[in-house]
């Protein structure tokens, strides 16, 4: 195998599972070259699923990644790994390519099932991160959205979203995104 893949702006390697899971063939992101046109990376942890298309060149196939390859990688401002028979890497460091003999998930079928078009409602990352840190007292906690919905229970673009916490002591805590107003 030869060739190389410029990685997606999309960090997909924070979905992989723990090296403590089970499912190890979920350790590692996975180049998914099994539809023809439509490379993909991709990375799970079975709770969670994210998915970017690659630049593909040269001949490759479908393979799990080493995490410190990719992590090398996003030092440069094009991210792009080579690979040279059963190793990836940069000009830095090339490592050795997971063997893995376990099939991964078919993980488009996911995609395809989930539900499409435009979203209900835009919440901006940085917000939802300030959010995260004042109501989720770890990482492992989250944020519930509860969107304001019309009489006909459609959602209401000009109300508001409560925000509140999944668990711990902010339980109780509630914050509040206005409606934008443009």
């Amino acid at each position: 195998m030869n060739g190389s893949i410029i990685l997606p702006g999309a960090l997909v390697e924070l979905c992989v599972a723990p090296k403590e899971e089970i499912r190890y063939y979920l350790q590692w992101p996975y180049l998914d070259l099994r539809e023809p046109g439509s490379p993909m990376l991709v990375a799970t942890n079975g709770k969670n699923l994210l998915a970017a298309p690659v630049v593909v060149e040269g001949e490759l196939v479908s393979c799990s990644l080493p995490l410190e390859a990719i992590a090398y990688a996003r030092r440069y401002p094009t991210p792009r790994l080579t690979f040279s028979g059963e190793m990836c890497g940069t000009d830095e460091a090339m490592f050795r390519i997971p063997d893995n003999d376990s099939k991964y998930p078919l993980w488009r079928k996911l995609v395809d099932g989930a539900p499409n078009g435009p979203g209900d409602i835009g919440i901006g990352a940085s917000l939802l991160d300030m959010l995260h840190r004042a109501l989720g007292e770890n990482r492992y906690n989250g944020v519930t959205l509860t969107v304001s919905r019309k009489k006909d229970g459609s959602i209401d673009p000009a109300g508001v979203v409560r925000v509140r916490s999944t668990s711990g002591e902010n339980a109780d805590a509630i914050a509040l995104l206005m409606p934008m107003r443009i």
